[in-house]
């Protein structure tokens, strides 16, 4: 589930990423330019084709879209090697997902204000607020055209220690508020996605927002299944099956214990907290025989440590510590905004097993 977890908080970089920007030289600059008059438009039809290169793996994606608003999405994404499609539409207020290869679906409802375009000027001004002019470096570079449009071509490159990314690469369409390619480069992982077709405020009829759901194919509750329970620290011994580690009490107080299971995915997650104050966690997660195969990487552009003799992986900007280590992989967590990478590291010798 925490693998699942950083996937998405990759893709939610690139929504941030998902607005206007002219030419400036600093970040000041281009926010304020970023806030200049552009045509504004509801709907769209695309085709994008996402490019996806790690080390030798090489994985390639065509996706179709069809949006009709901030409340009408249709996402069909086909894997280019092996044919299988997977779907999501967001309609009613409901986002309902299906994949052809797990041949599961789900469904779960809320607001994602995320998906109005218009809102996407939001997402890139808080990012760019995060950094300072010593940490990113943004420049446009040329223009280019790109389904017919003209774009201007913003290089951003990362001149900080955080690892979110090293360098992405915008090219912003002209007239409107709107990312017609995307470069970027995180560590070893180095991924394209561009614009093939694009169409603006096409007509839509409703058969075009369908999801093919086989009939005999039960829709799970996205939400109840990742609802967590409180559990005893004995039944998390019994549902883990082998000695598993803890933290010491010395330092911490154990208050509670959640475990979050659906379908394969699991997660127990153990709480602490010091002076009756939220603290940290530790995430405990069975690798399974195909994990334990592969070579333990689980998020590029982490730096890499030493941790309890091991080889771990921090993300100070997460302020998480993640490892592997007998049959399970461990995610320490700060809980509290004051508690930084560096408290976390620490408690390497302040672990037990039980």
């Amino acid at each position: 589930m925490m693998k699942k977890i950083l996937f998405l908080f990759s893709m939610l970089l690139l929504l941030l990423v998902g607005c206007q920007a002219q030419a400036a030289t600093t970040p000041e600059e281009i926010i304020h330019n970023l806030v200049s008059d552009s045509t504004t438009f509801q709907s769209y039809y695309g085709v994008s084709r996402l490019t996806e290169h790690y080390d030798d793996l090489t994985i390639e994606t065509i996706m179709e879209e069809k949006v009709a608003g901030p409340d009408l999405r249709y996402v069909e994404s086909t894997d280019v090697t092996t044919g299988y499609k997977a779907y999501s539409m967001y309609k009613d207020k409901i986002l309902t997902f299906y994949s052809e290869e797990l041949e599961e679906a789900f469904q779960t409802e809320g607001e994602l204000p995320g998906l109005d375009l218009s809102n996407q000027l939001d997402f890139i001004i808080d990012f760019l607020s995060t950094f300072t002019e010593e940490e990113v470096e943004l420049e446009v570079v040329g223009e280019e055209e790109i389904v017919g449009r003209m774009t201007d071509q913003l290089q951003i490159k990362n001149l900080g220690t955080n690892s979110l990314f090293d360098e992405m690469v915008l090219w912003v369409d002209q007239e409107m508020n709107m990312i017609l390619k995307f470069y970027s480069k995180t560590g070893e992982m180095v991924s394209t996605t561009e614009y093939e077709e694009l169409q603006l405020e096409p007509s839509f009829d409703e058969d075009d927002f369908f999801i093919p759901i086989p009939e005999h194919m039960v829709i799970e509750d996205l939400e109840e299944g990742f609802k967590p329970e409180s559990i005893t620290l004995d039944e998390a011994k019994e549902f883990l099956g082998k000695d598993f580690l803890l933290l010491s009490e010395e330092l911490v107080t154990l208050s509670d214990i959640e475990i979050s299971q659906f379908e394969e995915l699991v997660d127990i997650s153990f709480i602490y907290s010091r002076d009756s104050i939220a603290y940290i966690s530790l995430f405990v997660n069975p690798i399974d025989n195909e994990e334990k195969e592969e070579e333990f990487d689980y998020f590029p552009g982490a730096e890499q440590i030493i941790f309890r003799d091991t080889k771990a992986y921090v993300i100070p900007e997460l302020n998480w510590i993640m490892w592997e280590e007998g049959d399970f992989s461990y995610t320490l967590m700060s809980d509290n905004p004051t508690i930084e990478i560096e408290e976390l590291l620490e408690f390497e010798n302040q672990f037990i097993s039980y």
